[in-house]
């Protein structure tokens, strides 16, 4: 089935980006973005700006009799999809497909868990360099979305997503075996988000010589036994080829987590450091970087409280 309408809950630096690029070549109307209530009055008269250009979004809290998404992709921070999951499930039925492009290893499962295994497919947002100030975002790289199937019997809805991504002129990938490149790309945010973050300063901090970066590349290879230990498969090769994308971003650019710091929002900790840790100990390995840049964090988002 064609996916005609689409759903997008979140509208953070990621969620922004996504829109905005959804927005630029489908139909008006076509693209919905989900919001509550409380923030729909506040949305509806705000300016939202992606690279100083205006984005003009349909924001709605409710379906028209009968309304079910094609499409619904979630784009909220972990801590708020306990939240999402409530505002978008009056949009979806079971013909619905379903996204997320959240950090971490987990959100798809919780999702699944709401809607059922055979809507849920995996999706990897990764090479982005998005950030976000009020309702104002800037990018230099729009990146791609890595898609696959989790499921048997997924093929189809797979071959949808392909379709409608290509008709938006969303850059997308095919990897052979997308649950790797969600490991993948959260070994990667391990060491970018909170190395960046630590340091409290842009990307430019990890793309020079010294003990930033150092930390980042120790971080990301404390990932290694760990996913080999859940039957993931990373490698040297892999840490290589993600300090090449970071190298590659603007230089004053900031990662989600130090974005949500220096407006006093609390982090994702837990879903990076709080992770390995955690996977660590249960494999009996050690991950002493990420232990240290977990008790930093943390410290961080008390300091929030």
């Amino acid at each position: 089935m064609a996916i005609e309408s689409v759903g997008i809950v979140g509208m953070g630096a990621m969620g922004m980006l996504l829109a905005s690029q959804m927005a630029d070549q489908l139909p008006e109307g076509q693209l919905k973005v989900i919001v509550d209530k409380a923030r729909l009055k506040g949305y509806a008269e705000a300016s939202f700006l992606v690279n100083d250009q205006p984005l003009h979004l349909n924001f709605v809290t409710t379906p028209a009799a009968g309304e079910a998404l094609d499409l619904a992709i979630f784009a909220v921070k972990y801590q708020a999809l306990a939240g999402a999951i409530k505002q978008m499930k009056p949009f979806v039925d079971d013909h619905t497909s379903i996204i997320s492009i959240l950090n971490g290893i987990a959100s798809e499962e919780d999702l699944a868990e709401a809607f059922g295994d055979d809507q849920v497919l995996f999706c990897v947002a990764q090479g982005m360099d998005a950030t976000r100030e009020g309702h104002e975002m800037h990018y230099s790289r729009a990146g791609q979305l890595a898609l696959g199937v989790r499921s048997a019997g997924q093929e189809g809805r797979l071959q949808d997503l392909v379709d409608f991504f290509h008709r938006a002129d969303i850059a997308i990938e095919l990897p052979e075996d997308a649950r790797r490149q969600l490991w993948n790309k959260f070994m990667f945010n391990v060491g970018l988000n909170q190395v960046v973050s630590v340091y409290g300063d842009g990307y430019g901090v990890i793309q020079k010589q010294g003990e930033a970066r150092d930390q980042m590349v120790q971080a990301m290879r404390e990932v290694l036994p760990i996913a080999k230990a859940e039957g993931v498969d990373l490698t040297e090769e892999d840490i290589k080829g993600w300090m090449g994308v970071a190298d590659g971003f603007a230089a004053d650019g900031k990662p989600s987590m130090l974005q949500d710091l220096d407006a006093g929002r609390p982090t994702e900790v837990e879903l990076f450091s709080g992770t390995v840790c955690k996977l660590a100990e249960k494999h009996d390995l050690s991950a002493p970087v990420n232990d240290w840049l977990y008790h930093i964090l943390t410290a961080k988002n008390k300091e929030l409280e």
